[in-house]
């Protein structure tokens, strides 16, 4: 899970920013540390900081100031990260563009039908190769084996092999003596 704290309300649970789901409802993680977009490290850091120290669960035994400490921890952790910031004003961008493009609710498209394995070329194409076993092995003319007979091969083969190596060997100790 890339950001781990993000089960912490119900709504932030659907994407890897809870700012995604319900905009309006939730503030950004800029919003929460109280920042502008164009703020830097340092003024995340002191603001994560000054905050943390308010709503922190030992200060606080409130339950509201325990959920807004998770939400300052999360927002600095996104944004004291510079790859994750990058990701996150990103992300913030295409919402904005979206909402932009996406005022009117589009109709969905409607649902195909069914079709018959035969209207569908893959499984036709798919069928009449299963049944086609001339060129099994991409020989032409080279019908498939049975397993069996690909089995005794290779056992033929192994003492073929080991015979002509036994006799290899014999012959060098002969000559060798």
């Amino acid at each position: 899970m890339l950001f781990p704290l993000l089960t912490v309300q119900k709504t932030f649970v659907s994407t890897p920013f809870g700012y995604l789901s319900r905009r309006l409802l939730h503030k950004t993680y800029y919003e929460v540390l109280g920042l502008t977009r164009n703020c830097t490290i340092k003024d995340i850091k002191s603001a994560y900081i000054t905050l943390s120290k308010k709503f922190h669960p030992d200060n606080n035994t409130k339950d509201a100031s325990h959920k807004e400490f998770l939400k300052i921890s999360e927002a600095y952790n996104v944004l004291s990260k510079p790859d994750k910031r990058r990701l996150y004003d990103w992300e913030l961008e295409r919402q904005v563009y979206q909402k932009s493009f996406n005022s009117r609710p589009r109709p969905r498209p409607p649902p195909r039908s069914p079709r018959s394995p035969f209207e569908d070329e893959f499984i036709w194409r798919r069928y009449q190769s299963h049944n086609d076993h001339d060129n099994y092995y991409g020989v032409p003319g080279v019908k498939r084996l049975s397993n069996g007979v690909v089995a005794w091969f290779c056992v033929f083969f192994t003492v073929i092999c080991a015979t002509i190596q036994f006799y290899a060997i014999r012959q060098y100790d002969n000559v060798k003596k």
